[in-house]
């Protein structure tokens, strides 16, 4: 993508994952890509909230419930 179009994209990710309430929309495959995107152009925060979050669909939430 253009280096000026990189801001852009990222704040449209992040309020997509925020609408979501953080969380999960990307299967099992795109999560560790989400994250690594995330931490990688400054939002960590947002990566640390969909990596934490423990209410459906979420990992906490399949962890809990014996996935």
């Amino acid at each position: 993508m253009p280096p000026g179009a990189r801001a852009t994209v990222l704040d449209s990710l992040v309020a997509d994952i925020e609408k979501r309430g953080n969380h999960l929309d990307t299967g099992a495959l795109g999560t560790s890509v989400l994250l690594r995107v995330l931490c990688a152009h400054g939002r960590p925060d947002v990566a640390h909230a969909v990596a934490t979050r423990r209410t459906y669909p979420s990992w906490g939430y399949w962890h809990d419930n014996g996935a």
